[in-house]
């Protein structure tokens, strides 16, 4: 607590520093450390003073974005009070990044980390990759095309087989074969740029469009339809089980008609006198 709480106020006063970086230089090593060993809350803290560091040299390393991109797998971000912070430092981080590559495999990632996440967060990544969208159009291609397919099967047709004269075994005679690699997505891949994001697409956005929350499969509905998200309020807020039930609570009721009185009791005199005379 007493490192997360030295973070959080380095972290505020480092915009009002003059620029000198060299007292952070000795430390950036042991900022990556506590990154990857310490609790989400300093695990944040120390990516946004990683970021601003970096950011203030004009240059983003990639053993920044790697580490990054494993905290997104970090299951102990579902339970965090750090959630809005995560996602600001994770905007920032790709709005500046340069490699679209980088960027494709984040996204990939983002959707496979929110298969843990309740329906707030997962809100909020879809409005976070719609926004990134607004930022950077040439990754719409990557919503609508398929997948690269490598296999390509065609059958051989041979006129006479009798023709086909058997080679001889050997290096040099050896049948020709593809060797070409096959450029497959590797999820478990620490480097996002060496993953091959760009030769797959998000196809996690059909899974999302069939969530139980309604708001995940309105977001993901849009993204895959080549629409952004409309939404001006905070997902991470609005979209919780307590404003859930807080839109029933306070929700005004329904107006009955309310027949008048004089009416209603003249109906049921009525009625009295009918089953009287029908005794009687």
């Amino acid at each position: 607590k007493m490192l997360g709480a030295l973070l959080t106020g380095i972290n505020r006063a480092f915009p009002f520093t003059d620029g000198e970086l060299e007292s952070f230089e000795d430390h950036l090593n042991t900022l990556f450390k506590v990154v990857h060993i310490s609790p989400i809350a300093t695990s944040i803290q120390s990516l946004m003073l990683l970021y601003q560091v970096m950011e203030s040299r004009q240059e983003v390393s990639d053993r920044y974005y790697r580490a990054l991109y494993a905290k997104l797998l970090d299951a102990d971000l579902n339970h965090s009070k750090g959630q809005a912070m995560f996602l600001n430092v994770l905007f920032k981080s790709l709005k500046c990044d340069p490699s679209l590559t980088r960027v494709k495999a984040f996204m990939k990632r983002i959707l496979q980390a929110c298969s843990i996440h309740q329906p707030p967060f997962i809100c909020g990544c879809l409005f976070l990759i719609s926004e990134l969208l607004k930022l950077k159009s040439s990754l719409w291609p990557f919503i609508r095309e398929a997948e690269d397919d490598e296999e390509n099967f065609k059958d051989v047709c041979l006129e006479d087989e009798s023709d086909v004269l058997p080679q001889p075994e050997g290096e040099n005679n050896a049948v020709s074969q593809d060797t070409k690699p096959q450029m497959v997505y590797l999820p478990k891949a620490r480097n996002p740029l060496y993953c091959r994001a760009e030769h797959s697409c998000l196809w996690e956005l059909v899974l999302l469009s069939q969530h139980y929350h309604p708001s995940v499969q309105a977001f993901a509905k849009a993204l895959s339809e080549g629409e952004h998200v409309a939404y001006k309020g905070d997902p991470l807020t609005d979209f919780t089980t307590l404003k859930f039930l807080d839109k029933f609570v306070y929700k005004n009721p329904k107006q009955k008609k309310i027949r008048s009185r004089r009416f209603h009791n003249a109906a049921n005199t009525k009625m009295f006198k009918n089953r009287i005379s029908i005794e009687f």
